[in-house]
C-alpha cells in the first residue's frame, strides 16, 4: 500500500469512530429526554388534564350562555316584530274599512277620516320608533351580558392561572431532577 491509501484508511477509521461516539451520545441524550418527559407526565399529567377539562367546561358554559342570550334576543325581536306587524295589519284593515265607509258618507265624514288616517300614520311611525328603541335596548342588554360573560371567563382564567406553578419554578424543579438522575447514573 502506498502512503496516500494508508492515510485515507486512517481518516475513514477516525471518522467511523467519531460517528459512532456521536451516535452513542445522541442515544444517551434521547434516553435522558425520554426520562424527563416521563417524569413530567407523572408529575403534571393529571393536573394538566384537569386544567384542560376545566377550561373546556368553562368554554362550553360561556358558549351556551352566549347562544341562549342570542336566542332569547332573537325571540324577543321576533315577538316585537310580530306584534307590530299584527297591529299594522289591524290598523290597515281598519283604515281600509273606514275608507270604504267614507266613500258612502258625506264630505265631513271624509275630512274626519283623513284626520284619523294621519293619526294612524303617526302612531305607526311612533311604533316604528319604539321598535327601534327596544331593538337598541335589547342590543345594549345583549352586549352587556356578553361583556359580563367575558369578564366571568377572564376571572375564571385568572383563578386557574394563579393555581398553576410558575414556569421558572417548574424548570428549576425539572433541572434538579435531571441532575439527580444523571448523578445516580454516574
Amino acid at each position: 500500500m502506498n502512503k496516500t491509501t494508508r492515510k485515507g484508511n486512517r481518516g475513514k477509521a477516525k471518522d467511523a469512530i467519531v460517528n459512532s461516539e456521536i451516535s452513542a451520545a445522541d442515544k444517551t441524550i434521547e434516553t435522558d429526554a425520554g426520562h424527563i418527559d416521563q417524569i413530567r407526565d407523572i408529575i403534571f399529567g393529571r393536573q394538566m388534564s384537569d386544567y384542560d377539562k376545566r377550561f373546556k367546561e368553562l368554554e362550553d358554559r360561556v358558549n351556551n350562555q352566549i347562544d341562549r342570550l342570542s336566542t332569547d334576543a332573537d325571540e324577543k325581536l321576533k315577538a316585537i316584530r310580530n306584534d307590530i306587524h299584527d297591529q299594522y295589519e289591524t290598523l290597515s284593515k281598519l283604515l281600509q274599512s273606514e275608507k270604504a265607509e267614507r266613500d258612502q258618507d258625506s264630505n265631513a265624514f271624509s275630512t274626519a277620516l283623513d284626520v284619523l288616517s294621519d293619526r294612524l300614520k303617526e302612531e305607526i311611525k311612533q311604533l316604528g320608533g319604539q321598535l327601534m328603541e327596544m331593538s337598541g335596548q335589547l342590543s345594549d342588554e345583549m352586549q352587556n351580558q356578553q361583556m359580563e360573560a367575558a369578564k366571568n371567563l377572564e376571572d375564571a382564567f385568572q383563578k386557574l392561572d394563579k393555581a398553576k406553578l410558575a414556569r421558572g419554578t417548574l424548570s428549576e424543579l425539572l433541572k434538579e431532577m435531571a441532575d439527580r438522575i444523571s448523578n445516580r447514573k454516574k
